[in-house]
C-alpha cells in the first residue's frame, strides 16, 4: 500500500478533517509557574515581621481574657496544668488576694468578638502562606499584604497611627509651642536654639542647671 502523506481517517466517526495536522496555535500556552524571587522572598519577609508585631498583640489580648476570666487569678504556665507556683515565686496564683477588680468592663462584648476575628483573620493568613510556601504568584502576595496591613491597622500603637497620619497632630502642638520637629531633630541640636526652647523639651532638666544670658 503507497504511503500518503496524511493519516486518513479509519474511524467511522472520524473526519476528513482529521487528516490535516493540528495548527501550532491552537494547543494551549503552556501553564505559567510562580518563582521565588528575591523581590518576592524580601515581601514574605516584610509579612512575617508584621504577623509576629500582629500576633504579640494578639498573645496580650489573649491573656487580658483569661486574666479576667479567672478574676485574675491566671498564670499562662500553671493554669493549662492544674498547678500553681511551678512557674516561681512570682506566679499570680499564689498571691493572697481572693479577686481582682476588672480590666475592663465585661460587658464590653465588642473586645471579645474584636479578638475573636482577629484571631481568625491571623490563623487563615499564616495557614495560607504556610501551606504556599515562597514560591507563589505576585497577586497572591499582594492579597496577604492587604490582608495584614489591614489587620495590622487594628492593632498599631498610637505612635504608629500618628506616624501613619504624618504626625497631625504632633505638628499642631508644636505650632503652638513654636517648636519644630524635623527628621534630623535632637535635643542636643535643640538646645540653646531659642528662648524658653529648653524648658518646653525638657523642663526637669532646666530646672538643675544654671541658664546663661
Amino acid at each position: 500500500m503507497p504511503r500518503t502523506l496524511f493519516a486518513l481517517p479509519t474511524e467511522t466517526h472520524s473526519s476528513w478533517l482529521d487528516v490535516f495536522p493540528p495548527s501550532p496555535g491552537s494547543s494551549p500556552p503552556p501553564k505559567r509557574t510562580p518563582h521565588a524571587t528575591p523581590q518576592m522572598l524580601s515581601r514574605i519577609h516584610a509579612l512575617k515581621d508584621s504577623l509576629s508585631i500582629i500576633r504579640l498583640s494578639l498573645n496580650t489580648r489573649i491573656h487580658m481574657s483569661l486574666s479576667h476570666k479567672h478574676h485574675g487569678f491566671y498564670c499562662v504556665h500553671c493554669t493549662p496544668r492544674a498547678t500553681h507556683g511551678a512557674c516561681g515565686p512570682t506566679c499570680p496564683l499564689l498571691r493572697p488576694q481572693k479577686s481582682y477588680g476588672p480590666f475592663f468592663d465585661v460587658a464590653d462584648e465588642d473586645w471579645y468578638r474584636q479578638l475573636a476575628s482577629d484571631k481568625a483573620k491571623y490563623r487563615e493568613i499564616t495557614d495560607d502562606m504556610a501551606a504556599r510556601g515562597t514560591t507563589v504568584y505576585a497577586s497572591t502576595v499582594a492579597r496577604w499584604e492587604r490582608a495584614v496591613a489591614k489587620l495590622r491597622k487594628g492593632v498599631e500603637m498610637p505612635s504608629e497611627y500618628w506616624e501613619s497620619e504624618g504626625w497631625r497632630y504632633v505638628k499642631i502642638v508644636d505650632k503652638r509651642k513654636r517648636i519644630e520637629f524635623t527628621r534630623g531633630w535632637s535635643f542636643e541640636g535643640a538646645w540653646g536654639s531659642g528662648p524658653g526652647l529648653e524648658g518646653e523639651v525638657a523642663p526637669e532638666v532646666v530646672g538643675k542647671h544654671c541658664k546663661t544670658s
